[in-house]
């Protein structure tokens, strides 16, 4: 049962047994009589002092109970005081009273207050008592507690010691099983490195006798190959380069070395021998093509010109300057491309960063037959009349423009004749009238046509040039008349016309063999 005691009341008690014990103490005449009274005040005071420092944590029933029984004197201490407060005056040390009543006082306090006085020494007597027994029972609960509390902490502590040692013994076999572990490991890496030691060292021993019949071996091809280049003859030199030849790179972009011994004949001979089919075929077969220094463009290789050792020469095809009015010099001129991206080079003209294409302007002309099919294809129909041809010499064009590296761009001035008398020369005139009076009068106006029709760019120039090669060819007398006006186009038509025959006939003769 809990009485709900704090410190403040048992300060209470204690400051109330200190006034009384003053006051007894101040009283005259007191030391001998109530000596018993202030050695109990003392006791009581001593007690109460012992329980106010006892630990309120402890888990003990008779704690509230002592309690109790100690704060349980305050009400009788306090009767007490109030009694003897009335004699201050005369029983104190500083009493001023009457003489009289002073002496009456202390004879009142002498045999009235007197039984008072034992009284209230028995029942400290008897509580001072009770609180001694119940601190006695208080200690042994208090022992009792530890008591069983060590019991537990020693049981706790013998369990763990117990546990050590069953942790103590297994790290023990562990440790014996481990040192076991390690002692095969050891005698298993000790047979094991002389197993090792041993056939590496058989190994080492085959390779070093293989190695020694290696090195005996390739001795003996040595001096072999050393006898061998001994006996051999001194290369023939006739054929090779006493110094350097000349670099060329063809219209295909290709570079081969030419002896600088040569000439320009044999330089032109081998160009047209590597042009005899394929692309360009065609344009050197007409000497629509151009050599120049590799250094500068404008420097045109002929005849004239001697060939130095380690000249770099450039083939270039000759191709008619585009006639869009678009066109600059610094558009690729490929029908394929026509980008503007391009680059100055070195030696002259430019070079196109799409199609790596090289190109520049010439000063020479080309002959007729080579402006009437060197024209991009812009029509599919001309794969038509492209397949209608029976030229075999000549390929397809467009095929021809991919393969180019190297092209030299030319204005062509043709000027086609018209029957528009405010518009020709005499010229014009002239040669209108030799030829429209000819036995063939209709076949000149086909070619009149055929012109002003390609001119008006309503016809493929594939086309244009099928009908016109179909008209000269079929028509001698025609070409006649172009022997005296146009003379090269007239030697152009007779060499075609000589080709078409001999193709015509060897394909009869295949045709017949077969």
């Amino acid at each position: 049962m809990s009485f709900g005691f704090s410190v403040g009341d048992f300060l209470a008690v204690g400051k109330l047994i200190a006034d009384i014990t003053n006051r007894l103490s101040e009283a005259s005449g007191s030391k001998s009589q109530y000596q018993e009274l202030l050695r109990e005040l003392e006791s009581l005071n001593n007690a109460l002092k012992h329980l106010d420092k006892l630990p309120t944590n402890v888990a003990s029933t008779n704690l509230e109970s002592i309690k109790y029984a100690a704060l349980s004197c305050q009400r009788p201490l306090e009767q007490f005081l109030d009694k003897i407060r009335k004699y201050d005056i005369a029983l104190g040390i500083w009493g001023k009273a009457n003489p009289i009543k002073n002496t009456a006082d202390k004879l009142r306090w002498a045999f009235i207050e007197k039984d008072e006085i034992k009284k209230l020494q028995s029942y400290l007597n008897i509580h001072i008592g009770t609180i001694n027994i119940l601190l006695a029972e208080h200690g042994l609960e208090i022992m009792n507690l530890t008591s069983e509390k060590g019991e537990l902490d020693q049981l706790h502590i013998r369990e763990r010691l117990e546990n050590t040692k069953s942790l103590m013994q297994w790290i023990k076999d562990s440790l014996i099983a481990q040192t076991a572990a390690v002692q095969k490991n050891s005698s298993m890496l000790t047979e094991l490195f002389r197993m090792v030691s041993g056939e590496l060292g058989s190994s080492l021993q085959s390779l070093r006798e293989m190695v020694a019949k290696v090195c005996v071996s390739t001795q003996q091809i040595y001096v072999i190959v050393l006898e061998i280049r001994g006996s051999l003859a001194t290369p023939n030199a006739k054929w090779t380069f006493f110094q350097t030849p000349l670099i060329v790179e063809d219209a295909l972009g290709f570079k081969f070395p030419v002896p600088s011994e040569y000439d320009y004949e044999l330089l032109n001979a081998i160009i047209k021998h590597r042009f005899l089919k394929g692309p360009g075929s065609s344009e050197v077969q007409t000497d629509d093509y151009e050599l120049f220094n590799a250094k500068n463009s404008q420097a045109i290789i002929s005849e004239n010109v001697r060939l130095l050792p380690g000249t770099s020469i450039i083939m270039a095809i000759l191709l008619n300057k585009p006639a869009s009015k678009v066109y600059t010099d610094e558009t690729c001129p490929m029908p394929r491309c026509g980008s503007t991206l391009t680059t100055a080079t070195p030696g002259g003209g430019r070079n196109c960063k799409k199609c790596n294409v090289w190109f520049d302007n010439s000063k020479k002309k080309r002959k007729l037959n080579s402006f009437l099919f060197d024209t991009d294809l812009a029509d599919g129909d001309s794969s038509k009349y492209l397949s209608q041809s029976k030229n075999p010499e000549v390929s397809d064009f467009k095929d021809n423009l991919d393969c180019f590296k190297n092209v030299k761009l030319v204005e062509y001035p043709i000027a086609i004749p018209t029957l528009d008398s405010h518009t020709v020369d005499k010229k014009s005139i002239t040669f209108n009238d030799a030829i429209a009076y000819k036995d063939r009068p209709e076949v000149y106006r086909q070619f009149l046509e055929t012109l002003q029709s390609y001119q008006r760019e309503s016809t493929p120039i594939r086309e244009v040039y099928d009908r016109v090669t179909r008209l000269l060819v079929a028509t001698p007398d025609l070409i006649k008349d172009f022997d005296t006006y146009l003379p090269e186009s007239a030697t152009q038509a007779n060499d075609e016309r000589r080709k078409r025959a001999r193709y015509d006939t060897a394909n009869d003769e295949d045709w017949n063999i077969k």
